[in-house]
């Protein structure tokens, strides 16, 4: 198995879960900022196209990359690590369900985040 490519996916998840009540994913920086007028005007004006479809379509990439490396593991029966990457889905799920709050404006957006929650849900419970 990759170990980079294990590390970055595990990172990303980790990022998507750490994303609070009322708080943006900043896919370009790296960064989560909170939701107010102010973020809200420095966003639009310095990352024009980074909005709630961009950030689901970042969730989506991310969720598939960590949903195709534990269907690698199961394979090959590397248990601790089926464990772990499950664990880190399940918590950037948890993640995705408070962006979709953030965006629940954005009907796009809104429906990328419940679909990527079918996803995780078919393939992991």
């Amino acid at each position: 198995m990759n170990d980079s490519e294990y590390l970055t996916t595990m990172a990303e998840l980790k990022f998507i879960s750490q994303v609070g009540d009322d708080e943006f994913l900043n896919t370009k920086t790296g960064t989560i900022e909170s939701k107010n007028v102010v973020t809200n005007v420095l966003r639009a004006i310095r990352f024009p196209n980074e909005n709630g479809k961009c950030t689901a379509q970042y969730c989506r990439n991310v969720v598939l990359k960590g949903i195709d490396l534990y269907d690698k593991y199961v394979k090959s029966e590397e248990i601790e690590y089926v464990k772990t990457i499950k664990k880190y889905i399940l918590a950037a799920r948890e993640g995705i369900e408070r962006l979709k709050k953030t965006h629940s404006t954005n009907t796009m957006a809104y429906t990328l985040f419940e679909a990527i929650q079918v996803c995780i849900d078919q393939r992991l419970n």
